[in-house]
């Protein structure tokens, strides 16, 4: 009877351990997950972040203002509305540090939802 019950706590005790170690495992990897996501957050707000998205924003918009002189085809309009949801995608990740020129500002405002 002595036996039995040293086997089973160590059994339990392995268990216990392997237990831990796996919960331990998995929090490495959550905490891991939220500071990848903290230093992604840290690279879209920062200066050179936010001046390649507005270069990029003023650029696209450009495009589209040099592709609504074109004959409106079918094609023509499906290429114009993927630069505006690309425009107003990265529009979106701009932050309030960032000041658009009065007529891309209109641009955006008019064409984003």
């Amino acid at each position: 009877m002595h036996l039995a019950k040293s086997t089973l706590r160590a059994i339990g005790a392995v268990l216990l351990i392997a237990a831990l170690g796996i919960g331990a495992w998995q929090l490495g990897w959550f905490v891991e997950a939220k500071n990848t996501n903290k230093r992604t957050e840290i690279n879209d707000k920062s200066q050179g972040r936010q001046q390649a998205l507005t270069s990029k924003v003023l650029r696209d918009i450009r495009t589209v203002r040099d592709i609504d002189t074109q004959d409106q085809t079918d094609a023509v309009k499906a290429q114009r509305q993927a630069f505006v949801d690309e425009i107003c995608d990265n529009a979106a990740l701009l932050t309030g540090n960032v000041t658009l020129s009065p007529s891309a500002q209109g641009f955006i405002d008019q064409e984003c939802p």
